[in-house]
């Protein structure tokens, strides 16, 4: 029963339910109707008021919200809560009041509806009360044949649509009528655009595009069309009119400054104005500020820096840039160099960041963008990377004026930022030494502060360890290294120097020359001695005949002393430059130990003429004459006298004595060379006779022997005008013949050679290599003979004169002790005098005899000649006393007298000794071409080992050439191998004499080997094993010669213990490093502040000012 009566309930609910959807879709055709009517109403009335108010966009704003507020009341009035309720969303029609509406249309069922619902409540609270479902039940069988949603005719909804069609025709008929209505509903549409009262005139703008940039300008250009034109015309924008800028008669202008933000605008003008039209102002991206910072590289030791908004930078080549931008409204920074692009990094919020590290100078152009627009401007960085400069170097060189081996550089090195290494460089370019390495590099590491940018450097180059011989060259440069930590060390060089020893032919050419000033500066000291000697003469005879001095006396006086300072002063010239020449002659040349020695002696003589006895008598005569001590003066002036007598003997024996030396020193060579040229003729010869070179090469080289050879002539000549300008010349044989003969042998071997005959002109060099042996040894014994002549005449004189005066000595002696006994006026008196005076006469004699001899025999030394001069100066003083008739004076003075006479005896009997040991000494072996004279000094090692390494050469030459030596030629080997064996059999005697015989090395064998080569020379046995054993030789002398040169080390390491040399730097280069210190100061006060620009100007200037 219950079950029956909920059916009976649902299906009535149901039906209540259709009836609700119904009653809301009803709501919502007639809601629809009512909201289609009013919204065309309004938007009639508020078109209607713009079509004749024409608002603007104010008023035409609030117009439009209007009907958007209005229709948007309407819609949700009449069409979305009835929507909602229709689809059961919010508060609804119950079945109550659904029941009332329904009953209002039902009248028969209108309660029993009601009260059915009620009953169904009832129920529900007591659902067992049978009573209740009995009485529902009824009724609702009674409800339900009616059909509830009949309640409600949709139909009678188009009674309404009078309300939608009457506004909806109308705003159809005024369309129609007025086409321009369309406007109105435009204007509205864009209420915020401002649109134009239609004028008598066209506002036109120009402009094609609106858009720009924050912070730009924009100019506006207008251009009217139309019958008439106003003459003024306002850009309206924001409530403020500006006035344009007429250009022509239909032309306006207006820049609009420094846009910020989006606008509108419109042109007004007689209260006309145009649409509205927008400016649209984009946001431009800004660059606001920037620093860079720059790490330098590590070796230039500079800090790192950081910089604010710098654009062009100076930066050390390899420093790496880096930029840190702050920027607006920018999403990417674009970089530009060398046509790369490059981005930068974004670093957070409006932050980017690029590095670059530079080696090359750049130009960096910058440009910012965003989504809008790229910036049109940019920021254009100039990088100057300044490469690290190469090192600079200069310097000066000056050679030693004691030794032109020894060279001293003083120079100047500079660089930005430091150095890595100076070296000195040199190498051998010349030599005719086969043995020498050519163009092999030596280096020498000079020591330097390799972070001082600017300093000086010292170096002194010994050449004496190279053992340069002449006509070798050597070049050499320095290199300095800079630091360069980006593109490795870099090096400059300095020009090449050249060191040229002179050659032989350029020694001899300065030694000519040296000799012939070094005379000519004696003969005019000589002179000026006599003249001063006579001055001297006057002045005596002045202060005999005067009591006083007047001041021309004086005067007189101070001339002759400044005439004779000037000739002490002349002499110290000749003596320097004649030191000069021995020494340069001897660095490069070897000279003949007999002609150095004499050399020697020659410039022992020339000191001898600086006397600072002189010096000292000079100073008492001036100190004597401002006293005016007349009678001492008059005594010191005949001491000068007799030395300036003296001197002058001294100067003419040394001249002579030079005179002589420089002749036998021309002819010796003269014969070196004839001998060389001999065999160079032979070769040549050979050469020839089998054709081992071609006509023209061989033409040439006996053009160049033949042209030696005539040199060689001017030289004989040149010796016979040496010897003619002797005082005492010596007899020289005629050479004319062998020089014609030699030259006609060699014009005819050219002629020959010429015609391409090569058979018949080596005949002719044969022939004329032979002639010239034959000159050389018949010179040499001419030579020789001529020498052992002088020294035999020289002997005989220096006998005689010492006879003579011993002779003198035993008649003074007689004298002295007869006028010991005989009174002043005893008649044996004047028998006395007389004799003095013949003794006086015989000394004079000897003096002059003896004199003349020193001129020629160079032993004679100096005080021989100044101990019988002081002889003579007795013998005046005796004849001074011997007129005053004073015996103990004339006695005294002969004691004197005695005494030097038989000091002269015992002076001359050495010499004479010595030349009668040199005379034994000076005969020629018949087997020696070139023999050797007197004792010499002790023989050097290194003498021995180049002869001995010259004639291993000829004795492989000869077995080279395949030809059998002449027993001539054999017997000259064997004398010269004999002569070396002898000189190391003597110096292995000096050296037992020394105490140490073998600190040499083992001398003995050596000399055994020698004597097995001399015994296989001598039997004509030369063979591979002589060459053998003569190389072995040559092998055991160098090492003595090593042996030698290091206890000459030793010896002179321990002699110089403890003294450091230190070399005076000379004045050029003293100067030179003064003026680089000073610059170098000047560099020392660049501010550090200065740019790199600045800083590197200073420097050229300060660098030009040392110029």
């Amino acid at each position: 029963m219950i079950e029956e009566q909920k059916i009976h309930n649902n299906d009535l609910l149901v039906k209540l339910e259709e009836f609700i959807r119904k009653y809301y879709k009803n709501q919502l055709i007639k809601g629809a109707i009512f909201f289609t009517g009013a919204a065309i109403s309004f938007f009639l009335l508020i078109s209607l008021l713009e079509y004749f108010g024409h608002f603007n966009t104010t008023f035409r704003t609030i117009l439009f919200y209007s009907f958007v507020l209005f229709n948007t009341a309407v819609l949700v009035k009449f069409i979305i809560i009835p929507l909602l309720k229709l689809y059961k969303i919010g508060s609804r029609l119950n079945f109550e009041k659904a029941s009332l509406i329904i009953g209002s249309h039902f009248g028969n069922i209108k309660d029993k509806l009601l009260n059915t619902l009620q009953l169904q409540k009832q129920f529900q609270n007591q659902l067992d009360n049978l009573f209740l479902a009995a009485s529902i039940e009824q009724k609702t069988k009674e409800l339900k044949p009616v059909k509830f949603t009949k309640a409600i005719n949709l139909n009678k909804n188009f009674k309404y649509l009078k309300y939608a069609a009457g506004p909806f025709l109308i705003l159809i008929l005024i369309m129609i009528i007025a086409p321009g209505f369309k406007e109105t509903t435009t204007r509205l549409i864009q209420y915020d655009k401002h649109f134009a009262v239609p004028a008598p005139f066209e506002f036109v703008l120009v402009n094609k595009n609106l858009n720009t940039l924050q912070n730009e300008d924009l100019e506006i250009e207008l251009k009217i069309k139309g019958k008439t034109v106003p003459e003024e015309v306002y850009l309206v924008s924001d409530g403020s009119k500006f006035r344009m800028k007429k250009e022509n008669i239909d032309g306006f202008k207006y820049k609009l400054i420094n846009l910020q933000k989006t606008f509108n605008f419109h042109f007004e003008s007689s209260n006309y104005t145009s649409d509205e039209f927008k400016v649209s102002v984009k946001q431009k991206p800004v660059l606001l500020d920037f620093f860079i910072t720059l790490q330098y590289p590590p070796y230039i030791k500079r800090t790192n820096e950081k910089l604010e908004n710098i654009g062009d930078l100076s930066v050390p080549e390899g420093t790496k840039v880096t930029w840190f931008f702050n920027t607006k409204n920018v999403e990417s920074i674009n970089l530009k160099s060398q046509n790369i692009n490059y981005k930068a990094v974004k670093d957070g919020n409006n932050r980017f960041t690029f590095s670059k590290t530079f080696k090359t100078s750049e130009v960096i152009k910058l440009s910012t963008s965003n989504k809008n627009s790229e910036s049109k401007d940019s920021v254009i960085f100039q990088i100057n990377a300044i490469a690290d400069a190469y090192p600079q170097i200069d310097f000066k060189e000056s050679t030693d004026s004691l030794n032109s081996k020894i060279k001293y550089f003083a120079g100047n090195i500079k660089d930005d930022y430091g150095f890595t290494k100076l070296v000195f460089r040199y190498k051998f370019v010349f030599s005719n030494d086969e043995n020498r390495k050519i163009n092999e590099l030596h280096s020498r590491t000079i020591v330097i502060i390799p972070s001082q940018n600017v300093q000086n450097f010292f170096f002194d180059w010994e050449m004496t360890e190279l053992n340069i011989k002449h006509g070798e060259k050597i070049e050499y440069y320095f290199e300095i290294w800079d630091n360069d930590g980006v593109n490795g060390p870099k090096a400059t060089r300095t020009s090449n120097g050249i060191f040229a020893a002179p050659t032989i032919e350029e020694i001899e050419k300065e030694t000519e020359q040296s000799n012939k000033e070094i005379k000519q500066k004696i003969e005019e000291t000589i002179k000026d001695s006599k003249d001063i000697e006579k001055e001297l003469k006057k002045i005596e005879e002045k202060l005999t005949e005067k009591n006083n001095l007047n001041w021309e006396d004086k005067k007189q006086i101070e001339d002759l002393l400044k005439k004779h300072n000037e000739l002490q002063e002349r002499m110290k010239e000749i003596i320097e430059k004649n030191k000069d020449k021995d020494k340069k002659e001897s660095e490069y040349k070897n000279i003949d130990s007999e002609i150095k020695n004499k050399q020697d002696e020659i410039q022992k003589l020339m000191n001898e003429l600086m006397d600072d006895e002189m010096k000292k008598l000079m100073e008492e005569i001036k100190d004597l004459l401002e006293k005016n001590k007349k009678d001492e003066l008059k005594e010191k002036m005949d001491k000068l006298k007799s030395n300036e007598k003296d001197l002058k003997k001294k100067m003419e024996r040394a001249l002579e004595l030079l005179k002589q030396l420089e002749l036998e020193k021309k002819m010796k060579e003269t014969i070196e060379k004839l001998d060389q040229l001999s065999k160079e003729q032979e070769k040549l010869s050979e050469d020839t006779k089998n054709n081992k070179e071609s006509t023209e090469e061989l033409l040439k080289k006996q053009e160049e022997l033949n042209k030696k050879f005539d040199d060689i002539k001017k030289e004989l000549k040149d010796i016979k005008e040496k010897n003619q300008k002797l005082e005492k010349p010596n007899k020289m044989n005629d050479t004319k013949k062998s020089e014609d003969t030699i030259d006609k042998e060699q014009k005819e071997s050219k002629d020959e050679l010429e015609k391409k005959q090569n058979k018949k002109a080596a005949p002719h060099q044969k022939k004329a290599a032979d002639e010239m042996e034959e000159m050389s040894e018949k010179m040499q014994k001419d030579m020789l003979e001529m020498q052992m002549q002088r020294q035999e005449e020289d002997y005989n004189t220096l006998r005689q004169i010492l006879e003579n005066l011993i002779q003198v000595s035993k008649d003074q002696e007689k004298l002295l002790k007869e006028f010991k006994i005989v009174g002043g006026y005893n008649p044996k008196y004047v028998e006395l005098s007389q004799e003095q005076k013949k003794l006086k006469d015989d000394t004079k004699i000897i003096e002059d005899s003896l004199f003349a001899l020193s001129k020629r025999v160079i032993q004679i030394k100096s005080f021989i000649n100044k101990e019988i001069a002081l002889v003579n100066e007795n013998m005046e003083k005796t004849f001074e006393h011997i007129g005053q008739r004073n015996i103990p004076g004339i006695v005294n003075k002969q004691q004197y007298i005695m005494t030097s006479l038989n000091n002269l005896a015992l002076m001359l009997s050495d010499v004479l000794k010595n030349m009668q040991e040199q005379m034994k000494n000076a005969q020629p072996n018949p087997n020696c071409k070139n023999p050797k004279k007197g004792k010499g000094k002790k023989p050097s090692m290194s003498e021995i080992r180049e002869m001995q390494e010259k004639m291993n050469k000829e004795m492989g030459e000869m077995k080279k050439e395949g030809k059998r030596p002449s027993s001539k030629q054999l017997a000259e080997i064997a004398a010269k191998q004999a002569a070396l064996r002898k000189k190391l059999q003597d110096l292995q005697k000096e050296l037992e004499k020394e105490g140490d015989g073998n600190k040499l090395g083992d001398l003995e064998k050596t000399r055994e080997l020698m004597d097995e080569v001399e015994k296989d020379i001598v039997n004509k046995k030369v063979t591979d094993e002589t060459l053998k054993r003569q190389q072995e030789i040559l092998t055991r002398l160098l090492e003595h010669e090593r042996a030698e040169k290091q206890q000459e080390q030793e010896e002179k390491r321990t002699s110089n213990e403890g003294k450091e040399i230190k070399r005076e730097l000379p004045p050029s280069l003293q100067e030179y490093l003064k003026q680089q210190k000073k610059g170098q100061d000047l560099l020392q006060t660049i501010s550090p502040e200065l740019s790199p620009y600045l800083k590197q100007k200073v420097k050229e200037y300060l660098n030009s000012l040392d110029k």
